[in-house]
């Protein structure tokens, strides 16, 4: 494999560790999480919460009991994980700073895990942890999704080459991922398959595990309950609204922003721009429009696809794992839910996994000849490869994190300031949207009105009634209600108000948050004041 750690050599190979090394390994290990750790923590104080990491605390926040919690984030489409921690997080203190500093550790754990086991070289190492998702995605926002890949690389970490696998011990890191998001689900099963594929490769692997059966049937048992937990609390109820499937749209758009998730995970620049998150240089929701861009993202993906393979031609129990998992996010990107690049991500958390688990296989030979002539043509390119791609993360990660520190990720805490400042929290609030407006209502730790849903909250529920349209324009919902309650009434739009009611001004707009959220506010007064 071309990733050979140089952290390794021959004596630690053939079975007697060598302490040399491995003080090296771990000294270098150190170090560099150190240094990541840092940079991070530096990162996340300057960082601004957005409503997505708001909302599992709002909801944790609003939870007496573990039950309660469960029941609240029904309509959420994740597993318990992540918001389980969070609910530990809240009953210590009310402050989401204590979230953030607990992302802060999981993602400084995942760099020390892939620092001192991965089987990449150092310098590869060095670029893979400063690298887009590793560094900011995956570290400076708190999302479920670092957890997932801790996991992820835990599992990486433990595996072991040779028939005789602990499948016991194996089986709680897949257990923890399936309960970090439904990517988590889909990555631990390709790891599973990883395991069963090799399982069944060889005579002795065979006999370990008919040996072992009540191991493994335990490590099954394990794994299934997790998997049936996840998929049970990932269901949203009848009422609830899930976001409407590519294949609703037979459109040529739709297929292209399908299989823009190789470009997305492996090319992540985004645009350069002030609201540049979540979005491609080549591609995001408003940039694709001919089909001359079309026909240009496609192939492009495609090659993207079928290189990231050839690292693995020759490990073809790896390979076969890589492709069902890479089938089953492109499967459930066109089923379910498009996703965004953090989401696509995973396809890149996947190759890096796979090409870690490739290390405990030997090149296998018998591929037909043509396949066997590509793959020898690749073999002296793959290092370059992987070399200029990890350059490519960490150019984009640092550059981001030094973007974020000009430009703020979300101005929801700038706007409840705003309202602080002017001693406007007790006030009646109106927002609109509900999803950047309850950004705000973290911050203010309060309950404001929802149109169109009709009720108070902070936190959002995604149900059916949030897309209701009761057809009137939220200021003059607003502008009614100040009248109707003789009092002044606070309103939070999304979007700038077309016309305004006699009783209402605006009071202030923030429109350079890089999350895209923007902010109008305004205010209705009582008629004749």
């Amino acid at each position: 494999m071309v990733v050979q750690s140089d952290d390794v050599d021959a004596s630690l190979l053939a079975g007697g560790p060598d302490q040399t090394v491995e003080k090296a390994s771990f000294q270098f290990a150190f170090l560099l999480t150190s240094t990541f750790f840092v940079f991070q923590l530096f990162a996340i104080l300057h960082h601004e919460l957005w409503r997505d990491e708001l909302q599992p605390w709002m909801l944790a926040r609003h939870s007496y009991s573990i039950s309660q919690l469960i029941a609240l984030k029904a309509y959420e489409g994740h597993p318990d994980g992540w918001f389980l921690i969070v609910y530990a997080i809240t009953r210590v203190t009310a402050n989401p700073l204590g979230m953030k500093l607990i992302h802060v550790l999981i993602a400084t754990a995942t760099v020390y895990v892939l620092a001192h086991y991965s089987p990449f070289t150092r310098l590869q190492k060095t670029l893979l942890v400063f690298g887009y998702f590793l560094f900011f995605e995956y570290a400076t926002i708190s999302r479920n999704y670092a957890l997932g890949v801790l996991f992820a690389f835990i599992f990486c970490a433990m595996y072991r080459p040779g028939p005789r696998k602990t499948y016991l011990l194996l089986a709680i890191p897949l257990a923890l991922l399936c309960q970090t998001s439904v990517y988590g689900v889909m990555i631990a099963f390709s790891f599973t398959l990883v395991l069963l594929f090799e399982g069944i490769g060889s005579s002795e692997s065979r006999r370990f595990i008919k040996a072992n059966a009540w191991r493994v049937v335990c490590g099954a048992i394990i794994l299934l309950a997790s998997v049936s937990l996840s998929a049970l609390h990932m269901l949203p109820p009848q009422d609830g609204a899930m976001p409407q499937p590519s294949w609703v749209d037979h459109s040529l758009k739709s297929f292209a922003r399908c299989l823009s998730l190789f470009w997305n995970s492996f090319v992540p620049i985004p645009r350069f721009s002030e609201h540049f998150w979540a979005t491609n240089i080549l591609w995001d929701a408003n940039a694709l429009h001919g089909h001359g861009a079309l026909l240009f993202l496609v192939p492009l993906s495609i090659a993207i696809c079928g290189v990231s393979i050839l690292f693995f031609v020759r490990k073809p129990v790896v390979m076969w794992a890589y492709i069902c998992g890479l089938g089953a996010l492109i499967l459930f990107k066109y089923l379910i839910h498009l996703g965004q690049v953090r989401h696509d991500g995973h396809a890149f958390i996947l190759f890096l996994a796979c090409l870690w688990l490739a290390r405990a296989f030997p090149n296998e030979r018998g591929l037909p000849p043509s396949l066997d002539r590509i793959a020898n043509g690749f073999a002296p390119f793959q290092e370059r490869v992987l070399l200029a791609l990890f350059s490519l993360h960490a150019a984009v990660g640092i550059g981001v994190n030094i973007a974020a520190f000009r430009v703020p990720f979300s101005e929801g805490k700038a706007v409840a300031n705003f309202i602080r400042a002017r001693h406007m929290e007790q006030m009646p609030i109106v927002g609109h949207e509900d999803a950047p407006a309850s950004t705000v209502a973290g911050f203010l730790d309060r309950d404001i009105y929802y149109l169109p849903e009709g009720r108070m909250g902070s936190y959002i529920v995604w149900d059916k009634k949030r897309v209701a349209d009761n057809g009137k324009p939220a200021i003059e919902v607003a502008s009614a209600e100040a009248v109707r309650r003789r009092e002044e009434v606070l309103v939070i739009l999304s979007y700038r108000a077309e016309t305004l009611p006699p009783n209402a001004k605006e009071l202030a707009s923030f429109e350079h948050g890089m999350s895209g959220d923007y902010y109008y506010l305004y205010l209705a007064e009582p008629l004749g004041k």
